[in-house]
């Protein structure tokens, strides 16, 4: 099961590389969802033995595993997301014309496939929570695919996405929280502890549980009032639409709710919260349905109405609605993705999907007509069709025992009725009734070719999908005890047996009178579905843009201190930060730490040299201050920090000398590129900002040196605080230095404790540390290649100004050397001072002195291997691949490391050399991509 659940993600990898551009990949894909469905279809027969689960460890020690829980519930779920998935990548195989867009869209498609399975097979909430916010990732775009065009169309995709994903990313906040929360109340992350632990109903924490972890699926199953994200959603591809809003994305939150709802259901809060939201978004959607014109618009109300169905069904107590909203995720999935699906097919061959533009297609587009009218009539509860007993199952299920709680019921006829009159004004507009007067169709809003004249004419392929789908909705009733009787037996926990009609017959007659209702009003929507346009109620769409646009003002105020002087933010940050640290010490806190600390200024040994060393950098310091040349001003500063790293070596902390040695190396190389490109560029602009930065007044320099010493003063207190409020040192609490210390050769099998904390004790950092990095680099290279603003170009300096005789044999004899220093750093770093990342920055530095040396084109000349961006890549790729191969190959944690044994030449080989590697290489890459971005030649411009 593990392995179904990561193939979708390996597919999104293999279309993405060039062998996904040919159309036949696009099939394949189709394929490859049908294998998967097959795949987990094959599992239905031992779920009578209980879960299918299993695990392999991640993080342990964080309660992260990657296991799965594979019961009725999860193949289901399983099911609706790979057999749906299979019908809709066969339609895209032949919805768009260009194949670049069709790529796009399958990666997108195959990775969000990928999250929603590890959604409903996860066996561990934390991992529920990674899937959870990779479907709203590619959920987003998805929805807003369609947002790189200019016009409408772009700004409503935009918009949309943005939409969806700010109200399901806020539900994903809730989740994490509700999660953690519930992992502390059962002691367990685990999904098969967290439905086995006792007493979480009378758990302290119960109530903020489940009002977390409800208002998480309220968010991402469009529930009141948080409903509005999902009609505005429709500027998304039919395709899309058809599998996020019909079968997948939506019901996430459902899926949620009845996952836990055996651990957290039948109590009075569960039954109130749910069955209330959930009624009210059943009616409210279902009446704001009647009043649309947009086929699409249509459908996504309804999908609305759907939902709340299954929520309310969820609430209800003594797990009575469970069967019914099982039955209804299956009806809905299947019916819904043909409409939308079919949507896309209506407005492929006419050009508008506006019910009041359509008519007549009866009698060109026959085929169209039967999928609509299977898919429809389902969707209106006729027998014998799934649809129908989905909501024969929810009167049943909401019928009351005694008569005094008629509300839940009324409330459901409503509803009920209120869907026959949307599923029947689907079927009836495009097909059924005459064609309107002849003229100009509106644009489409999905569609490549909306707004050109079309002639009614179906893509045969394209119907094809859906009309498995519809199939599925006539056949699935007569094979209950081979489809869903299995399924829902697992999921329920015992054996349960459906029927076409129910065992009683009030149901029934309540479920046939409600369709009867709503063809009666069929003819009349028009004239009643005005009473739903109540627009004095706040609609949640209105509440989301004034919160946005009260989150704008706020961003308007911040803005105002942004007025580009540095000066100015730094009075604000570091002033902020002292103020801070003011409160702090002069709380009765910090003042307890201060009192009675004995203040050494001498120690014995090395003191002398570590005074002259801060003396040296103090100095130096002072010295960048008051030069006016930014040459010597940068050179000083680096000389400041090798002082320092002089002071680091002798306490001794070599590999933090080291590093503080190499960066300011670093710093001091891009301050001098930057120079050279300000003095290329922009010199009067440069001097015009000196002049001014020299011209300040008297009382300006003071205040300067007061702020300065305030903020010195602040941040020399928190170190001290820091350093003194340290924990005695005892064998009860030994400080975590030791533990490091006598645990890195057993468990690393190197001496050097700092190379284990970066590689495996704190390996999960340094791989975001490296990615960080990474997308730092790719900033400044976004940053620096922006477009001009107007300005001409009158020549292009190349040549650099330090290119001599002396230089250029200088750089052959140091570049080969540095190089060799940093394999060996590479190599070696486990037994002594350095690593992977003092590695990379040597290698970066010897690239370094070649562009300032010999300038951009002869560096770029003298090594054509040097493509920083591939460095990148493959150091990520290596990295990610190291922590979770020996996962996949034998079962090994995250990160965990795996000993190959020693080498000659005193090595020793293990995954952490190749972690170092990585480190090294996304180190250099990033490096020599911002050398190479800053040293680039420039254009030296003057005024156009």
């Amino acid at each position: 099961m593990l392995l179904l659940t990561a193939l979708p993600f390996a597919a999104a990898l293999i279309l993405l590389s060039p062998l996904g551009r040919p159309k036949a990949t696009r099939y394949a894909l189709a394929g490859f969802s049908a294998a998967l469905f097959l795949g987990y279809a094959s599992a239905i027969p031992s779920l009578e033995s209980g879960p299918l689960i299993e695990t392999l460890q991640w993080l342990p020690s964080l309660g992260m595993t990657l296991t799965t829980y594979v019961d009725g519930l999860a193949l289901l779920f399983a099911l609706l997301v790979t057999g749906v998935g299979a019908v809709v990548a066969f339609y895209t195989a032949n919805y768009f014309d260009d194949d670049a867009d069709a790529q796009r869209f399958s990666v997108l498609f195959a990775v969000f496939m990928g999250s929603m399975l590890m959604v409903v097979t996860s066996g561990n909430l934390l991992m529920t929570f990674v899937g959870w916010e990779g479907t709203s990732i590619f959920s987003f775009l998805l929805i807003g695919f369609d947002g790189g065009q200019s016009g409408r169309k772009g700004d409503e995709a935009r918009a949309g996405a943005l939409r969806a994903f700010i109200v399901t990313g806020a539900g994903g906040l809730a989740l994490i929280v509700g999660v953690v929360l519930l992992g502390t109340a059962a002691g367990s992350y685990e999904l098969a502890d967290v439905l086995a632990a006792p007493g979480l109903r009378s758990h302290g924490l119960y109530g903020a549980v489940v009002g977390l972890i409800a208002l998480a699926a309220f968010t991402k199953s469009a529930q009141f009032p948080f409903h509005f994200w999902l009609p505005g959603a429709m500027s998304a591809p039919s395709p899309a639409s058809a599998y996020l809003h019909a079968a997948t994305m939506v019901k996430a939150g459902v899926f949620l709710l009845l996952r836990l709802q055996p651990a957290l259901g039948d109590t009075t809060l569960w039954t109130t919260l749910l069955t209330v939201v959930g009624l009210i978004t059943f009616v409210l959607g279902a009446a704001i349905a009647t009043r649309q014109r947009d086929m699409k618009g249509l459908l996504a109300y309804t999908t609305v109405s759907a939902l709340g169905s299954l929520v309310a069904l969820i609430g209800l107590p003594e797990s009575l609605g469970i069967k019914a909203a099982l039955v209804g995720v299956a009806a809905h999935g299947a019916y819904k993705a043909a409409l939308f699906l079919m949507t896309g097919v209506i407005e492929h061959a006419t050009g508008s999907r506006d019910l009041d533009e359509l008519g007549g297609l009866r009698r060109s587009m026959p085929g169209a007509l039967a999928v609509v009218a299977i898919s429809s009539l389902s969707m209106a509860g006729l027998p014998p069709l799934l649809g129908f007993m989905a909501k024969d199952s929810l009167i049943e299920a909401s019928f009351p025992e005694p008569l005094a709680s008629i509300f839940p019921l009324a409330a459901v006829m409503t509803g009920s009725i209120l869907m026959v009159v949307s599923a029947l004004t689907v079927l009836r507009d495009p097909f059924l009734k005459e064609p309107p007067a002849p003229h100009s169709p509106a644009g489409g809003h999905d569609d490549k070719h909306a707004g050109d004249v079309h002639h009614p004419h179906t893509n045969r392929l394209l119907t094809l999908g859906p009309a498995v789908l519809a199939a599925a909705t006539v056949l699935i009733p007569f094979t209950l005890p081979q489809t869903l009787d299995p399924l829902l037996s697992s999921a329920l926990g015992k054996v349960t047996h459906l029927h076409l009609f129910p065992d009683h017959p009030e149901p029934l007659i309540l479920s046939l009178l409600a369709l009867g209702i709503g063809i009666a009003l069929l003819p009349s929507r028009a004239a009643w579905s005005r009473w739903f346009a109540i627009s004095w109620i706040p609609s949640g769409s209105r509440v989301y843009s004034g919160i946005t646009r009260s989150v704008d003002l706020i961003g308007d105020a911040a803005v105002s201190l942004q007025t580009g002087r540095v000066r100015q933010y730094l009075y604000t940050i570091w002033g902020a930060l002292a103020v801070l640290v003011i409160l702090m010490v002069g709380s009765q806190s910090g003042l307890t730490i201060l009192q009675g600390v004995p203040l050494k200024l001498t120690r014995p040994g090395t003191d002398a040299v570590k005074i002259a060393l801060l003396a040296l950098s103090t100095t130096a310091t002072i010295y960048s201050i008051i030069t006016r040349r930014h040459l010597l001003a940068a050179l000083a500063l680096g000389v400041s920090g090798y002082a320092l790293g002089g002071i680091f070596l002798l306490e001794p902390a070599p590999d933090v000398a080291l590093v503080q040695i190499l960066v300011e190396t670093l710093g001091t190389v891009l301050i001098i590129l930057m120079i050279t490109r300000l003095d290329a560029t922009n010199s009067r602009m440069r001097l015009d900002v000196m002049r001014d930065l020299w011209s300040t007044s008297a009382i300006g320099k003071a205040r300067d040196v007061i702020i300065a010493a305030i903020i010195g003063g602040a941040v020399a207190l928190v170190a001290v605080t820091a350093v003194i409020s340290r924990p005695e040192r005892s064998e009860l609490n030994p400080p975590i230095a030791e533990w490091h210390l006598l645990h890195t050769y057993p468990e690393i099998k190197i001496t050097d404790a700092v190379g284990a904390i970066v590689t495996d004790f704190r390996g999960t950092d340094t791989v975001f540390e490296i990615t960080v990095l990474a997308m730092a680099g790719l900033g400044v290279l976004t940053l620096l290649t922006q477009p001009g603003t107007g300005t001409r170009a009158k020549h292009v300096r190349n040549e650099s100004r330090l290119d001599t005789p002396l230089t250029a044999f200088a750089l052959r004899l140091v570049f080969p050397f540095a190089l060799l220093v940093a394999l060996s750093q590479l190599l070696y770093g486990g037994s002594g001072p350095g690593d992977g990342f003092t590695a990379g920055v040597i290698a970066g530095l010897s690239v370094s002195l070649s562009y300032i040396v010999r300038g951009f084109q002869r560096t770029r000349a003298a090594y054509p291997w040097l493509k920083p961006r591939r460095f990148i890549v493959a150091g990520l790729a290596l990295a990610l691949g190291n922590a979770v191969g020996w996962m996949l190959i034998n079962g090994a944690p995250f990160l965990r490391v795996q000993d190959f044994g020693d080498a000659p030449a005193g090595l020793h080989f293990s995954s952490t050399l190749l972690f170092e590697t990585a480190i090294m290489l996304a180190v250099f890459g990033t490096i020599t991509l911002i050398m190479d971005t800053i040293a680039h030649p420039v254009a030296e411009e003057e005024e156009g």
